[in-house]
C-alpha cells in the first residue's frame, strides 16, 4: 500500500478550466503555459484543459 502525503494528490488528474474568456486567458497566460508544462512533463498522469 502507498502513502499518501498530506498536501499531495494522488495522479492521474484531469483538470479542466471553464468559462475562460479572452481577458482570463491573458490574465491567467502564465499559470495556463505552467499547466501545460506539465501536462507534457508528466506524460498523461496530468491532462489539462481549458474551456471557453
Amino acid at each position: 500500500m502507498r502513502a499518501i502525503n498530506p498536501g499531495y494528490i494522488q495522479l492521474s488528474v484531469e483538470m479542466n478550466i471553464i468559462h475562460v474568456t479572452p481577458q482570463k486567458r491573458t490574465r491567467f497566460a502564465a499559470l495556463i503555459l505552467l499547466l501545460e508544462e506539465a501536462e507534457g512533463e508528466l506524460e498523461g498522469e496530468w491532462r489539462f484543459n481549458v474551456i471557453d
